[in-house]
């Protein structure tokens, strides 16, 4: 009797780990793809709904650095996606971006890093007259 009941717990425990396994790999099957891109602009639209209601909603155009394959939008190719206005008050443009895609043109963003800027005047990209490396000197 002790190894049919052993043989019945280790088929529970495979058949528990193969509906954990397909769970959570199916889990990604129904999210949105990921795409990444730098914010090249963002803008407030206005506009009425289908049932006649005034709404706005926020965009964030991206120049992408991986396809959009949802709509088509190669690398270097550039979509307005729909987002939260939280996320659009956090957004500057130059940011790079990584989200999923929701909806039709919706984007969910999961990460936001703003690139480094430099005050107006910073050697390290032009000079006027003579030129001097702020390291060397030089």
């Amino acid at each position: 009797m002790v190894p049919r009941t052993r043989s019945t717990a280790a088929i529970a425990i495979l058949l528990i780990a193969l509906a954990l396994s397909v769970g959570l790999n199916a889990r990604g099957l129904f999210q949105g793809q990921e795409v990444i891109g730098v914010a090249d602009s963002k803008a407030i639209g206005r506009g009425v709904d289908s049932n006649g209601n005034e709404t706005v909603w926020y965009t964030v155009s991206l120049s992408l650095v991986t396809r959009d394959d949802e709509h088509g939008i190669p690398i270097g190719g550039t979509l307005a996606y729909v987002i939260d206005k939280a996320d659009f008050d956090r957004i500057r443009d130059g940011a790079v971006i990584r989200g999923r895609l929701t909806g039709r043109v919706g984007l969910e963003i999961a990460e936001l890093n703003h690139a480094e800027t430099f005050e107006l005047g910073d050697s390290r990209f032009y000079c006027s007259g003579e030129c001097v490396d702020p390291v060397d000197g030089v």
